[in-house]
């Protein structure tokens, strides 16, 4: 049986051509800057903000039917601080309330709280993401294959010209999860001692999150106050 649960009802596809409205008429959404994070992003909420005034103008309504925790864990920041992690899979399903024809969405969604909020924050985002892949929002994103694929060009001509000792040069290899986690951390940090930070946008390479963070942290060492022994 397909992920995607079709059921058909007098008035067909409707909530087809519903959402097709719906994605005719939200324009693009900017990614903002994120105090918190140090990095733009497009929020669940100014997601919903957009999109929100036209599902209710078509009629259709967007709830979850089944939740599926895939992992449920603790990691340790760069700061020290514990987090709680979850990851969910989420079936959301779109309503077209005069037919009652619907289908269902699976999304999975990952969240992070110090505190007990990290399954609402995974089920937030799982929300977030179902949107924009069944409404094909757009963020403002930089196409993921092209500036890699620039990178690695680059770096696999001056491996070729020098061709001396073997170094470590990232390619194309993206920032991961857990290297944003670190990245978050000392941005918490910087915050505290008020040491301004370039915005970073999601996905970014390894190699430059690397750079930024190594010259945050410097900046964060000299305004950190040694402790007496």
């Amino acid at each position: 049986m397909s992920e995607l649960q079709t059921q058909k009802v007098p008035g067909g596809f409707e909530v087809y051509a519903a959402l097709m409205r719906v994605a005719a008429k939200v324009d693009i959404i900017l990614k903002e800057k994120n105090p918190r994070l140090g990095y733009a992003i497009a929020g669940a909420q100014q997601v919903m903000a957009a999109v929100r005034p036209h599902l209710i103008e078509q009629q259709v309504l967007m709830f979850p039917v089944k939740t599926e925790i895939i992992k449920l864990d603790e990691f340790t920041t760069a700061k020290g601080s514990v987090m709680n992690r979850a990851v969910l899979k989420v079936d959301w399903r779109f309503v077209h309330i005069p037919t009652g024809n619907y289908f269902d969405v699976p999304m999975e969604g990952e969240g992070q709280d110090i505190g007990d909020k990290s399954i609402q924050k995974a089920r937030t985002i799982s929300q977030k993401y179902a949107l924009r892949q069944t409404l094909m929002l757009e963020f403002g994103d930089a196409d993921p294959d092209y500036t890699p694929s620039e990178e690695q060009e680059r770096a696999t001509k001056t491996s070729a010209k020098t061709n001396t000792k073997k170094e470590e040069v990232e390619t194309g290899e993206m920032a991961s999860e857990e290297a944003w986690r670190y990245w978050e951390g000392l941005i918490e940090r910087a915050n505290e001692l008020k040491i301004e930070y370039p915005v970073l946008t999601y996905p970014i390479l390894l190699s430059t999150l690397k750079k930024v963070y190594a010259d945050i942290n410097v900046m964060v060492k000299a305004k950190t106050p040694k402790e007496e022994a």
